[in-house]
């Protein structure tokens, strides 16, 4: 089963290589740019997630959470490793939808860096993607970004 929408895996590299102008600095004029889309590409992962584990999709993040929590209860769905992380993923939520104009840089990067670095890894390992050029381009990249 595709989890996610292969497109995504593109759209997650496009935005990495655009937040870091080599592999170790971040540029964060750019993180705050692409912020939007960040949050963007993170609404489809959970509603295209959710929607291929559950079969229902999810009205908001806070729901995704909830049936999140509900699998990992269970201890019986597929894709429990990923579904963790994108809980934690979906936890920093609020730095993506703040509309207060206020520095979320740090806020940024550690989630770049952080919990959407392994969600991303997580997605591109599975079976399906693992062997597209862009997935084998992604998981190179956020290696050499730890």
């Amino acid at each position: 089963m595709m989890i996610v929408a292969s497109a995504i895996i593109d759209e997650i590299f496009e935005v990495y290589v655009d937040c870091y102008e080599d592999d170790s600095y971040i540029d964060y004029t750019i993180v705050q740019k692409n912020r939007k889309k960040i949050k963007i590409i993170i609404d489809s992962i959970y509603e295209q997630s959710i929607e291929n584990v559950t079969g229902q999709k999810p009205r908001n993040h806070l729901d995704a959470r909830a049936r999140i929590n509900k699998l990992i209860k269970s201890d019986e769905a597929e894709y429990l490793d990923f579904l963790k992380t994108l809980d934690e993923v979906l936890s920093h939520y609020d730095v993506l939808s703040d509309k207060r104009y206020i520095d979320h840089s740090k806020d940024m990067e550690s989630l770049l860096e952080g919990p959407l670095n392994r969600l991303c890894n997580q997605l591109c390992a599975l079976e399906h993607y693992a062997s597209m050029p862009s997935a084998r381009a992604l998981r190179s990249l956020l290696g050499r970004l730890k």
